[in-house]
């Protein structure tokens, strides 16, 4: 129930960022979410976006909407971004042993948001200083993340011509500490 957001001191937005016809993100659900969140905003809470975006999506389009209604973030709520981290499929790194990433619209959001983090993660905190900050550290990991699969599969068609088991070189090759 939506009206009852009022009521919680801590809203996470974790909703769907997929990518357009166009390839450009689809920020509906995030801008619908942010619009319901308004609707019953109070003095003292603490907002948080986790949806995968593009730096500047909690400045440019969260903030503006939050405060539409006459409250300041940073004076009457606090702001902040914490992209969702998961490695689907990894039984060593659940969503508790792997570090947050915490960036705020001002400090007080900041250390207000990692001390939320901290107190329902083993892993910690990583604070960075701004929203657009840890929004582009997200973006990174996936880029890190799609360049590296893109480049084993290339690298599976050479070694394949070649005669030469891709997946005992990854094994041989993750030997390296």
């Amino acid at each position: 129930d939506m009206l009852r957001l009022g009521e919680a001191d801590i809203v996470l937005i974790c909703v769907p960022t997929p990518l357009t016809v166009n390839r450009e993100p689809e920020m509906r659900y995030v801008e619908l979410t942010s619009q319901a969140i308004a609707a019953s905003l109070r003095a003292g809470q603490l907002v948080i976006l986790e949806s995968t975006t593009y730096p500047g999506t909690t400045e440019d389009l969260v903030k503006p909407v939050l405060e539409a209604d006459g409250l300041k973030s940073g004076t009457d709520f606090l702001l902040a971004y914490s992209p969702e981290r998961e490695d689907p499929g990894n039984v060593d790194y659940g969503t508790t042993q792997i570090p947050k990433v915490v960036g705020g619209d001002g400090e007080p959001a900041r250390v207000a948001a990692c001390a939320f983090y901290e107190a329902v993660t083993s892993a910690g905190t990583v604070p960075v200083s701004d929203t657009s900050t840890a929004e582009a550290v997200k973006l990174t990991e996936n880029i890190f993340r799609s360049v590296n699969i893109a480049l084993v599969n290339e690298l599976k068609l050479v070694y394949d011509r070649m005669g030469i088991d891709i997946w005992e070189v990854i094994d041989a090759a993750k030997s390296k500490p």
